[in-house]
């Protein structure tokens, strides 16, 4: 139940990009959070299901969303999923539609030039604020 509410939280963000409400994260913040998050569940393991279910609503949001969103979704998500090679396989499915294998090769193609570079951001900036306590 609390991924599903996570789930729908940052793909409503990204769907609404709401800007004037600190509380709320905008549509390129979410696509972040979603990339860390399900890093994090790709990292704790048995939560295929999940990362699975999540692939495919990110990707329903891809083909119902607007430019912006495409846009979001490929450059503040993808390419940053797919630097992990974990994560690609929920994300092949891309590969085989044509109406999301343009945005998949381009963000593959970025994933495999920067392998794990955003996630080695993340845990460097958790290292650093935990060291700061």
């Amino acid at each position: 139940l609390a991924c599903k509410a996570v789930r729908n939280y940052l793909l409503e963000c990204m769907r609404h990009d709401i800007k004037d409400d600190d509380d709320i994260e905008s549509r390129y913040e979410a696509a972040a959070s979603l990339h860390g998050w399900l890093r994090q569940l790709l990292e704790a393991g048995g939560c295929g299901d999940v990362i699975r279910i999540t692939a495919r609503s990110i990707s329903d949001l891809f083909l119902t969303g607007g430019d912006e969103i495409r846009d979001a979704i490929e450059t503040g998500f993808l390419e940053h999923a797919l630097e992990s090679s974990g994560l690609r396989p929920y994300f092949e499915h891309w590969s085989e539609d044509a109406r999301l294998r343009g945005a998949w090769e381009r963000a593959l193609e970025w994933g495999k030039a920067h392998p794990d570079f955003s996630w080695n951001q993340i845990q460097e900036l958790r290292r650093i604020m935990e060291n700061e306590k």
